[in-house]
């Protein structure tokens, strides 16, 4: 946009010579570039405008800066001499950053190095959660949980700043071909604006990854594997003495969905379960009921040890613990990762 006019500079030049400080001084006021200002330009929020004035028509580049070391300046837009002084871009393309002290401006520059000028701080920030809290519903369901955003807002007041909006998009990964591996089937759950929700329960294993968006993008959020019970194995004397105790030895396997390559091929696998709490029970005959006489965790392995007492009654029996339901058949267990 505004460009230097050749008219006036050689009337300068026959006024007092280009060398003259007088000269400089004129040339530079020719093409001054000031008033940056940004705004929405659209009620979605996914457009930023940036507007500026000149005082003659010059081609302009437009960079966008960071405090951040990580993110170099980057040139986003040009416009010709004669255009509007406005452009108009993409806010997902200027760039997001999980840490809100982080500022960024907007640069407009003519020809000359120091024909420039920038608008006032603004930041690019998108709530990056690092955890994710899975628990079951009474109807055996899976709820997901993201913690509160508790930022600080960096440039308070800024043009760019409204309200906290987060729109969480949900995918729930899944083997399809159990006999091999495949690309995996992916699910795409409803979107939400609230920081948890409930996806359904495939009645296999399955990955599930909360991304977060909002006006700079969409953030990268945790995964968190949604596990099953591959195996339960108890052992110990078949023959003891009443009333002495009885060591018992066992494993507990899971089976996991995990993913590798590009497009992310899926596979089921079965591994040892390590530090699972494994519920002890016993009865002192065929039609007593189970009470529980003690709870022990697996290892590294997925092996543990117990100890029990000789009571006379029916051998002991284990179940794995599983959001506080023993009886399960094959109770999941949900491990974030």
């Amino acid at each position: 946009m505004l460009k230097r006019s050749i008219a006036v500079a050689g009337a300068v030049a026959v006024l007092g010579g280009m060398n003259t400080p007088g000269a400089r001084a004129t040339e530079e006021a020719a093409d001054a570039i000031s008033g940056v200002t940004l705004d929405w330009a659209d009620a979605e929020h996914t457009n930023v405008k940036i507007t500026w004035t000149e005082s003659a028509e010059v081609a302009n580049t437009l960079t966008v800066t960071s405090t951040d070391p990580n993110q170099a300046a980057t040139v986003f837009g040009s416009t010709l001499a004669g255009d509007q002084n406005a452009f108009v871009i993409d806010s997902a393309s200027l760039g997001s950053s999980s840490n809100p002290a982080v500022k960024r401006r907007i640069v407009v520059a003519g020809a000359e190095a120091a024909d420039q000028a920038q608008s006032a701080e603004f930041d690019t920030y998108t709530y990056t959660p690092t955890s994710l809290t899975l628990s079951f519903t009474t109807d055996n369901k899976v709820r997901w949980t993201l913690p509160a955003d508790t930022r600080t807002d960096g440039t308070p007041n800024d043009k760019l700043d409204f309200p906290a909006a987060y729109r969480y998009p949900v995918q729930q990964r899944i083997e399809s071909d159990p006999a091999g591996t495949a690309e995996c089937n992916v699910v795409e759950v409803e979107p939400t604006t609230a920081a948890t929700g409930v996806v359904p329960n495939p009645g296999k294993p399955f990955n599930l990854s909360v991304n977060t968006d909002n006006e700079w993008g969409t953030a990268r959020g945790p995964v968190a594997t949604v596990e099953t019970t591959a195996g339960l194995t108890i052992g110990g004397p078949t023959v003891t003495q009443y009333g002495t105790t009885t060591p018992i030895t066992g494993q507990v396997t899971r089976t996991i969905v995990a993913e590798s390559g590009a497009p992310t091929v899926c596979d089921e696998q079965s591994v040892p379960a390590p530090n699972v709490p494994v519920v002890l029970q016993q009865r002192t005959s065929s039609t007593a009921a189970w009470t529980t006489i003690g709870t022990v965790s697996t290892d590294a392995t997925g092996k543990y040890t117990a100890v029990a007492t000789n009571t006379g009654g029916t051998p002991p029996r284990t179940q794995k613990l599983a959001h506080a339901l023993w009886a399960s058949p094959e109770p999941g267990r949900i491990e974030p990762v």
